[in-house]
């Protein structure tokens, strides 16, 4: 039985959203992260790394605020500029807390390229993937080293999110139920 499971798939399809409704009943339960997208008039200009510890697990908000957790951020001309700093304290500190806290499931959403060079946040994601608490997250379908180490793990697997968010549901509620999380 993997105890790390990861959605993945173009983006903007709903992955967060339907986890956020599958994990609803038992967020109490959960801790880890999750990337807010901000949203100007419907445009996305920055991403937040919120510690699920502390904040509601809530994919989108319209703002125009300069939070200090902005992990990502549209620098112009089609870029986007990580803040590795965000990664390496907060991301850190929010995976930390949930293992101290006892928390039964870790939400990674959503791993991507820009953690590429957040060395601190990168070991303690992979710390916590070896470790004993089950993990469930979404991981950008883009390659790199970094999250193709992942997809290769043995105690990892990765459903990839298309059309039928039924069967994926399913999926999710199955591995759920396999870690003692769902009756």
């Amino acid at each position: 039985m993997k105890k790390n499971l990861f959605l993945t798939g173009k983006t903007r399809q709903g992955k967060s959203s339907l986890l956020r409704a599958i994990l609803s009943p038992i967020i109490k339960d959960v801790g880890g992260f999750t990337v807010q997208r901000l949203q100007n008039g419907h445009r996305t200009w920055a991403f937040r790394l919120l510690d699920l510890s502390y904040h509601d697990y809530v994919s989108e908000l319209e703002s125009t605020e300069e939070f200090a957790d902005i992990a990502i951020y549209y620098a112009g001309q089609g870029r986007w500029q990580p803040d590795l700093n965000v990664f390496n304290q907060k991301g850190t500190i929010a995976l930390t807390r949930a293992v101290q806290k006892d928390k039964k499931l870790i939400l990674l959403d959503e791993l991507g390229i820009f953690e590429e060079k957040a060395w601190t946040f990168r070991n303690k994601v992979i710390e916590i993937l070896t470790g004993p608490v089950p993990v469930l997250g979404v991981i950008k379908d883009k390659p790199n080293p970094f999250l193709d180490s992942i997809r290769k793990r043995e105690d990892t697997k990765i459903l990839r999110f298309e059309k039928n968010q039924r069967e994926i549901s399913a999926e999710i509620a199955k591995f759920l139920h396999e870690m003692g999380l769902y009756s």
